[in-house]
Parts: C-alpha cells; sequence; structure tokens
C-alpha cells in the first residue's frame, strides 16, 4: 500500500517552467508548502535586518500575507537568472485604485541577483501607474543612481496610502536635494525614513 505522503504533490519553482533570465509570474493558486518554504527563504534573508517583513511573518502567509488581500489584487513575480533551477529573485505587487504598488522585494543575496532586482523597479517605476514605498539602501540607489520619480506632495501621500503619515519634507540628513517627499513610518518596532516612488494614477 502506497504511503499518503507518495500522493502529495510538492511543488517548487522549477515546476512551474520558466524561461531562465525572464521574469515569471506565479499564480496564487499554484502555491503548495514547498514552494512557499522555498520563496519565503528569499524573504527571510532580505528582511531579517529589519525583523522580518510586516506582512509575511512565515512560510504559512504565502501568497496573500497576514492581511489576506483578496487574492485578485496580489501578484507574485520570481526570476531565475543563474545555474541552478530556484529563483533569485522575488518582486510582489498590490494592485490599487492607484496602480501597482510593489509592496515585496527579496533576493538570494547575491549581487547579481540585487542587480537584477534593482533594474526591474527602475523599469516600473519608470512607466505609470506603478509605485513603491522605500528606504533605507533601496532608497539612496534608486535615488542617487536612477533619479526614479518622486512623489513629493504630502496630500498625495496620505491619499495613495490611506492614512496620516509622519511628514518630513526634505530628507533630514539634509540628503537628496530637490525631493520634499520624505516621511516616517514604524516597521518592526524601529523608526524608518521613506519616501514614495513612482508614477501613481492620480487623475
Amino acid at each position: 500500500m502506497k504511503s499518503f505522503k507518495s500522493f502529495v504533490t510538492e511543488k517548487k519553482f522549477a515546476d512551474l517552467k520558466p524561461t531562465k533570465g525572464k521574469w515569471t509570474n506565479i499564480p496564487n493558486s499554484e502555491f503548495d508548502p514547498e514552494l512557499s518554504a522555498q520563496l519565503y527563504d528569499l524573504i527571510d534573508k532580505s528582511y531579517s535586518y529589519v525583523g522580518g517583513h510586516a506582512n509575511y511573518r512565515t512560510a504559512n502567509d504565502l501568497p496573500l500575507g497576514k492581511d489576506k488581500d483578496d487574492s485578485s489584487t496580489i501578484s507574485w513575480y520570481a526570476l531565475d537568472f543563474d545555474d541552478d533551477p530556484e529563483a533569485d529573485v522575488l518582486n510582489v505587487t498590490k494592485k490599487t485604485k492607484f496602480g501597482d504598488k510593489s509592496v515585496l522585494g527579496a533576493t538570494d543575496g547575491s549581487k547579481e541577483a540585487k542587480h537584477e532586482y534593482v533594474m526591474n523597479m527602475v523599469k516600473k517605476l519608470n512607466q505609470p501607474g506603478n509605485y513603491a514605498e522605500v528606504s533605507d539602501a533601496i532608497m539612496h540607489i534608486l535615488l542617487t543612481r536612477y533619479g526614479v520619480p518622486t512623489v513629493d506632495n504630502k496630500e498625495d501621500v496620505e491619499k495613495i496610502l490611506g492614512k496620516k503619515v509622519e511628514w518630513i519634507g526634505p530628507n533630514p540628513d539634509n540628503k537628496y536635494p530637490g525631493h520634499n517627499g520624505f516621511y516616517a513610518r514604524q516597521l518592526g518596532g524601529t523608526r524608518h525614513i521613506k519616501i514614495m516612488l513612482g508614477k501613481p494614477n492620480l487623475s
């Protein structure tokens, strides 16, 4: 008699037959414990320095997150570009009335994976209907190296987020001259300086 385990199919990213070097959409219906664990490993590596991602605390939170959005609003994209068959980079977006918001980005930690993630963000955030909140290293890179557009108006930022923010305006450390859209939010019990990038639909 076959064991129950033999009837259980554990899915990996490679089973989706992604094209090497191209971003692949992962339908929410494809997630199972094995795939979730594999992708969560990238999230854990990328967000451990801030105490983890607010909506994805464990592999069990994939794919919708702790707030359990309607599955039609959450889209997962992964990229495999190296010799092994595992995903190297992740980008998760949430569809809102202002466009597609990038809500999660993760890599395997390699220099190449980080470069692929940044290039994907630069491309998206220069297209109308795409936006993201950023802070720390990725904020510095996108502002100083790539001149990604910013949302510098407090009313627009609060309208998009649907909440009040601790508005700062110009960077408190006198960095990034010409960008006046900085604000503060609490993440994982730590205060982070953030700015909204991209071209959300405001009309």
